[in-house]
C-alpha cells in the first residue's frame, strides 16, 4: 500500500530471481529494473540459520545484478520515509524514470510520510 500510494511502479509479488545458485523468489520485485525487497518477519527471519539463508539468497541476487532491500516491520514503522528513499533510488539507479508530474508525486509522497508516518498494525 506504501508503494502504491507513492506513485511508483507496480511489483510483481513473489518475483522469480534466477541465479547460478539456483532459482529464487523475492517477496517484491521489479525484474525490469533488477530491483528486489525482502520483508523480514520475525517469524521466519530470526534464527541464526535463517539469517545465514538470507545472506546466501541475497548475495547470490545480488551476483546477477541485482539490487536487494532487505525490510522489517521495525523500518517500516521507524523509518518509512528512508525506505521509499532507498527504493526510488535503486528502482532510478536500475533505468526507471517517470514524467516530471510523477515524479514530484513521488517525492511528495515520500515527505508526506517523513511528517506523518502510516500505522502499521
Amino acid at each position: 500500500m506504501l508503494l502504491d500510494q507513492a506513485g511508483l511502479p507496480r511489483p510483481l509479488p513473489q518475483c522469480p530471481v534466477p541465479t547460478v545458485e539456483g532459482d529464487f523468489r523475492a517477496d517484491l520485485g521489479w525484474p525490469a529494473y533488477r530491483v528486489a525487497v525482502e520483508y523480514d518477519s520475525a517469524a521466519h527471519h530470526s534464527l541464526p540459520a535463517d539469517r545465514a539463508r538470507d545472506r546466501f539468497r541475497h548475495g547470490a541476487m545480488r551476483a546477477e545484478g541485482w539490487t536487494v532491500i532487505p525490510i522489517g516491520v521495525h523500518d517500516l514503522c521507524a523509518r518509512p520515509a528512508a525506505f521509499l528513499r532507498e527504493l526510488v533510488a535503486a528502482l532510478t539507479e536500475g533505468g526507471w524514470s517517470a514524467s516530471p508530474e510523477r515524479t514530484a508525486r513521488v517525492w511528495r509522497a515520500v515527505h508526506g510520510v517523513e511528517r506523518r508516518p502510516p500505522r502499521l498494525g
